[in-house]
């Protein structure tokens, strides 16, 4: 059976503070079964955020979902996109399921909050490993959180980012919500938005040892941080092991590379075949991949 979305959890709402019950409460009878949006619902959102500035409110909270704790963050809108991901329903959470079992491992590149670690730190077990990369401080700390909230020991966050080279680079975070956060302003800086010094790592050097190829998964959705991240870890990536992969042209142009630059690096690598997300069953050729539009793959061996 399908978990409900956290709105049409009464029993949730009545652990929740006032404004954010009167939110849920709204979705609950307002949300269009179809498109799951709410007329107002946007509105609503963002007066329930200038509350939370304008009164000081805890800006922080934890939610319980299909029984996972996780900690959010409310003034960032990601969060609603969170729940939704623990839901479970998403083509990501279900490759998770089948890619993964107990003593597995996962490398969740670019985590955010965090859902997909949690997915897979609760698939692989206490004999598992889960390693989530999140520059954000505020994001990596919310994820700890939630990692020990949950009990999961098997799960490591490194504050940081991956690229070729080390050293540190400049982050900027969309105001719109953390998910389009990057390293490159011509994708992550276009409007209003923060921006912190952040740390830059090789993923070769964080782990010594390659990923195994079975019992695997390493998810990688950095906004055109990609070749880089992948250049920065051949020997980690030697392997082979599966890799859930987002394709933007557009923040790898802003990042100075390419959607083709990324699929030669694949094969360099040693990548020879990939899969949509929503048929990760049938492989077809690397070389051949369509590079639009917009969406996630499965790289495959």
């Amino acid at each position: 059976m399908q978990p409900h979305p956290w709105y049409e959890d009464a029993q949730l709402l009545r652990t929740l503070p006032l404004h954010l019950s009167v939110y849920g409460a709204y979705l609950r009878r307002m949300i269009d079964p179809e498109t799951q949006l709410a007329r107002g619902g946007s509105f609503l959102l963002r007066r329930m955020q200038d509350l939370i500035r304008w009164r000081g409110l805890p800006r922080e909270q934890a939610f319980r979902v299909d029984g996972l704790t996780v900690h959010v963050d409310l003034l960032d809108n990601r969060w609603l996109w969170v729940l939704g991901e623990l839901q479970g329903r998403g083509a990501e959470a279900q490759l998770i399921e089948r890619t993964l079992g107990p003593g597995g491992m996962m490398l969740d590149i670019g985590a955010n909050h965090g859902s997909y670690t949690l997915l897979a730190g609760r698939r692989v077990g206490p004999t598992g490993r889960v390693v989530a990369f999140e520059p954000q401080p505020l994001l990596a700390r919310l994820l700890r959180q939630s990692l020990a909230s949950n009990g999961m020991r098997q799960g490591t966050v490194h504050e940081l980012a991956l690229g070729e080279q080390a050293g540190a680079s400049t982050f900027f975070i969309p105001a719109a919500g953390s998910g389009s956060g990057g390293l490159h302003a011509a994708f992550s800086a276009q409007g209003r938005h923060e921006r912190l010094e952040v740390r830059v790592a090789r993923l070769d050097e964080l782990l010594p040892e390659p990923i195994p190829r079975e019992n695997a998964l390493v998810k990688m959705d950095c906004e055109g941080g990609e070749l880089g991240a992948l250049r920065g870890g051949r020997r980690a990536l030697s392997s082979l092991p599966p890799l859930l992969l987002e394709l933007n042209a557009q923040a790898a142009t802003a990042a100075g590379s390419s959607l083709a630059e990324l699929r030669d690096e694949l094969q360099t690598i040693g990548y020879r075949h990939c899969a949509e997300l929503s048929a990760p069953s049938r492989s077809e050729p690397l070389a051949t991949l369509p590079l639009q539009p917009l969406r996630n793959v499965v790289v495959l061996a």
